[in-house]
């Protein structure tokens, strides 16, 4: 359902303590919107909530862990009797995990599973029920990239991105008829983003991960949300490199594991140290790592700390192309 303006929308986010989802729901609210803010750290939201000064009129956090149904229809219960509806829900929490496939223990696997995709799966059918006795809604399911590719070492992960893009278009076509024409399903793609994801999860490998080049501000994230809310699209995919990604898994599926099975292992992982065991948020939050941006930096970051320290360098890469282009256009003839 489109709206003109989310102000006094009600608006539920999930994984809302920190990155994405701690970043929207500040976005939400300062367009006047009602949000409920859901995540593991009750003290995290409390304290960002504190720190906006917006009182339980204007926004509120539930304690949630959304691989748990009970919590999550629980949640949908305490965001209507809060605000009396839900027109906005937003399926954000997420986790991940590092290694090789061998290296994964069953019950480490089955956690991220339930987290990823049975999280946003409960999310789907608490808001539905609401939804449908509103006759309208607007579903987020905010998803990765690796929803439509794969690398190494985030096996478990890929599997619950595709599994999630899968879910929602089938979703998504049962409510195509007139009964349910009022509520939309938007998926949304990331790229890596600079947010403490990466900090977070857990790495059996002894190495702190790092995103895949390009790295997007967490902004461009928001904004996505902020556009399916306005205006729902099927599917999303944020970032232009997102989209030559996408396109290279789908027409090129065997050179691209080619690539990334050569060169993917080592495109992930930084040169420091990350303990196996107790420093991850795998299956409790982690102290003090709720901020909405990480310790990577963006792509234009590291540009821009590259123009500054090589400023001939990358003058001469802009101005060459320029000087080569000028030489080989042809120049327009004068009428004498």
């Amino acid at each position: 359902m489109k709206y003109k303006t989310l102000l006094d929308k009600v608006v539920v986010i999930t994984g809302a303590s920190s990155g994405v989802g701690k970043l929207a729901a500040e976005e939400f609210i300062a367009k006047g919107a009602h949000v409920v803010l859901a995540a593991r750290s009750e003290s995290a939201m409390k304290e960002h909530l504190e720190h906006l000064n917006v009182d339980a009129e204007r926004a509120i956090c539930v304690k949630t862990d959304v691989s748990d149904w009970e919590q999550v229809n629980a949640l949908a219960e305490k965001a209507v009797d809060q605000f009396g509806r839900i027109d906005i829900w937003v399926n954000n929490a997420a986790v991940n995990l590092y290694g090789e496939v061998e290296q994964l223990e069953i019950e480490e696997i089955r956690r991220v599973i339930d987290v990823n995709l049975m999280g946003q799966i409960h999310g789907m059918k608490a808001a539905l029920e609401k939804f449908k006795e509103q006759h309208y809604g607007t579903l987020i399911n905010v998803s990765s990239l690796l929803g439509k590719a794969t690398v190494p070492l985030q096996s478990v992960y890929a599997a619950t991105e595709h599994g999630i893009v899968g879910f929602s278009s089938a979703l998504r076509e049962e409510l195509m008829t007139g009964v349910y024409k009022d509520i939309d399903l938007s998926v949304i793609l990331l790229p890596s983003l600079d947010t403490p994801f990466f900090i977070h999860a857990k790495s059996k490998l002894g190495l702190m991960p790092k995103p895949i080049p390009p790295v997007y501000d967490p902004k461009v994230a928001v904004e996505a949300i902020l556009d399916c809310a306005l205006e729902p699209q099927p599917e999303v995919i944020v970032g232009v490199l997102g989209k030559v990604f996408v396109t290279a898994s789908n027409l090129m599926p065997l050179l691209s594991e080619r690539y990334w099975g050569t060169r993917g292992i080592k495109r992930q992982l930084t040169n420091k140290p990350k303990s196996v065991e107790g420093n991850d948020n795998l299956f409790a939050p982690m102290p003090n790592t709720n901020y909405v941006r990480g310790l990577c930096g963006t792509t234009s970051d590291y540009l821009l700390g590259y123009a500054k320290k090589h400023p001939i360098q990358v003058a001469a890469a802009a101005i060459i192309p320029l000087f080569l282009a000028y030489q080989f256009i042809p120049k327009r003839r004068v009428a004498s």
